[in-house]
């Protein structure tokens, strides 16, 4: 999906999904939602994934979502943990967004 992403021209992002790339954003997602900074507007569905996410924790302490354990589906919550990652990343640099091509965005045609 990357690569048809980015012949179409939209900037992606790799998120290998393993417990070093997790760690740092699932700490940060959590502080977010216990400290009620999250905004998701009340999203029934993403309320719903995150009451399903399992944690694996390693030895170090670092953690991740484990679909194998969860109770039910928990990719909503997976792609918030991703993305609210990505955007705290970019808080402290350039976001790859600010120089891309975004005056195309017919895809997104309804």
């Amino acid at each position: 999906m990357m690569k048809s992403l980015e012949e179409d021209g939209m900037p992606v992002a790799e998120f290998p999904q393993n417990i070093s790339t997790f760690a740092r954003p699932v700490i940060d997602f959590e502080a977010t939602m216990f400290d009620r900074k999250f905004v998701h507007g009340g999203n029934p569905l993403l309320r719903w994934a995150v009451g399903n996410v399992v944690l694996y924790t390693d030895a170090s302490g670092n953690r991740r979502p484990v679909k194998e354990r969860s109770i039910d589906k928990i990719d909503p919550a997976v792609a918030a943990i991703i993305a609210s990652g990505r955007a705290i990343q970019g808080a402290t640099g350039r976001s790859s967004y600010e120089d891309a091509d975004l005056s195309d965005l017919s895809l997104f045609a309804v």
